[in-house]
């Protein structure tokens, strides 16, 4: 092959590929991801804050966490309750 024949598909291709970038980033920045019905719910948060309640908050008493239970009640599995509401062999309720 030619010098010539090489520039003649080599030229083309490249214009091909620099159109496709440019209208790649065209595109992506003229298309949202957000839809239209998410984009009218967006509305900034009002920087207006309580005072008072976040004063509150810093001044409430500090409470510790208790990790062992002094009285556990224990309830039988066969209590009187449930003994109308027992499944046959077969799934059904009797």
């Amino acid at each position: 092959m030619k010098q010539k024949d090489i520039f003649l598909f080599l030229i083309p291709g490249f214009i091909l590929v620099l159109a496709w970038v440019v209208f790649s980033i065209y595109h992506n920045s003229v298309t949202s991801t957000i839809s239209e019905t998410l984009s009218k719910n967006i509305s900034p948060i009002n920087p207006t804050f309580d005072k008072k309640t976040i004063d509150d908050i810093k001044n409430r008493n500090l409470v510790q966490p208790l990790y062992q239970l002094n009285n556990i009640v224990s309830i039988p599995p066969n209590s009187s309750k449930s003994a109308g509401n027992q499944a046959s062999s077969g799934g059904n309720l009797k």
